[in-house]
Order: structure tokens, then sequence, then C-alpha cells
């Protein structure tokens, strides 16, 4: 399932976020997201249903909240926390000039990142948590959206096709990009 939409990465970000929640329950499947500037795209398994007025699905009184407790468990708060981390020297690295494998980064910040979440006061966390709120989410955009959408001055078509847009080439390509060896996929 493809969303396009002109709105930008800033809104796509956290739409995509609420959206996996709230469809993984509702429909009761395992999917993935990946989303850009263009469109967000979700792949639902075990899914071969047509869904329509997804929207309808966001409460808009406690997007931000909801945002905010869903967000350790997004990709992209993992990616920020262990950026965070090894910049604030949590993480122990080779030494200068020194090259580290990146399974061996991953599992040392994986380690870390263990330990720091169990505090959430941790400022390693809290830099991530504002990192992703204010400057990666643009929440007062998405809430104006919400908005638009409800009064009906931004339309929402559903449109089902046998073929992939063109318009959704770059997402497609990101997504097996990113899940090509991490799942045996069909």
């Amino acid at each position: 399932m493809i969303i396009h939409s002109p709105f930008g990465g800033k809104i796509h970000a956290p739409l995509a976020v609420l959206l996996h929640s709230r469809l993984s329950r509702l429909l009761n499947c395992r999917m993935e997201y990946v989303y850009n500037n263009d469109g967000i795209l979700f792949h639902l398994f075990g899914y071969t249903g047509k869904l329509s007025n997804i929207f309808s699905l966001m409460d808009r009184d406690s997007l931000e909240d909801e945002i905010f407790e869903l967000l350790p468990d997004a990709p992209l708060f993992n990616i920020n926390l262990r950026y965070n981390l090894t910049r604030s020297l949590l993480v122990e690295l080779n030494g200068f000039g020194k090259r580290t494998p990146l399974w061996t980064q991953r599992l040392r910040c994986a380690e870390a990142a263990a330990s720091v979440l169990s505090k959430p006061d941790h400022p390693a966390v809290v830099e991530t948590y504002r990192e992703c709120m204010n400057d990666i989410f643009d929440i007062k955009s998405l809430y104006e959206l919400m908005e638009q959408i409800a009064a009906g001055s931004v339309k929402v078509a559903d449109v089902y096709t046998g073929k992939p847009s063109p318009f959704s080439s770059e997402l497609l390509f990101n997504f097996w990009q990113i899940y090509q060896y991490a799942y045996d996929l069909p």
C-alpha cells in the first residue's frame, strides 16, 4: 500500500509511525514501512484485502502523545539513539583512525541502548526524543494536515491498481534496499 502526498518527509515520518501501529493492530498482521518526501510505503504480510479511509483511524487529540509512546519501537528512533550513544562516547570505539566493523558497532550500540533505555531520563534518550520530535518530525504541520483532512479541504482518494504507480519507484527501491537481506521474504 502506497500513500502519495506532497507534504514531505517531516510529516510522512510521524504519520508512518502512527499508521503502522494502527493498521498492524487493526489488521492483525505484520507490516514494514518506509517513507520519503514523496510518500509512505507499507508492506503488509498476510493481508490481501483493500483498505479505504485509513485516515479515519487517526485521533487528532492524542496525536503527539501517541507518537511519543510509539517512538522507541520505530527504526528512526533506534538509528538516532545509536548515533547519540556513539557521539556521547558511551559506545567504545577501537580508537582514532581505526575502523570498526559495522556488526561490532551495532552489537556495542545494542548493549548500550539496552542499558540506557531502562532510564527514560538518561541524557542520550532525552536527546534522541528531542531530535525526533522537534528536528525530524513536524508535529504542528501534521496536526494541521489532519484538521484539513477532517474539514475536507484536503481530499484523500483511494485508488486500487494492478501495478504500482510510477511515482512509487523510489519508495519500492528503498524498501527492497533496506529489507533485501533482513528476512526471507517472497
